[in-house]
């Protein structure tokens, strides 16, 4: 009977040592559905920042093409635009 307790008590350890491995992978696995869920929330919270911030610049930049002017009739020959407070020249000059 010392063969058949040996294998008794190997099969038992076989099967403990399956559970906890099975609890483990549970534990670990739950970790993981945690951080899945917290992606999930930053990657939703970062595409509404990229809308607003979308929507700021259409709306800066909506503002802003009302205020380019043509400085003066004569400086279409020479390219010179007025934008805001600032007359920009495109070659590189600013004014």
């Amino acid at each position: 009977m010392g063969h058949d307790d040996e294998l008794k008590k190997l099969l038992v350890e076989i099967r403990d040592n399956q559970r906890l491995s099975l609890q483990k992978q549970e534990e670990h696995l739950e970790v993981a559905l945690q951080q899945i869920e917290r992606a999930r929330t930053q990657v939703a919270e970062s595409i509404e920042l990229q809308k607003v911030a979308i929507e700021r610049a259409k709306s800066v930049a909506n503002r802003d093409t009302g205020r380019i002017v043509v400085r003066r009739a004569d400086c279409l020959s020479d390219h010179h635009v007025l934008v805001g407070a600032n007359a920009v020249d495109p070659v590189g000059a600013n004014y």
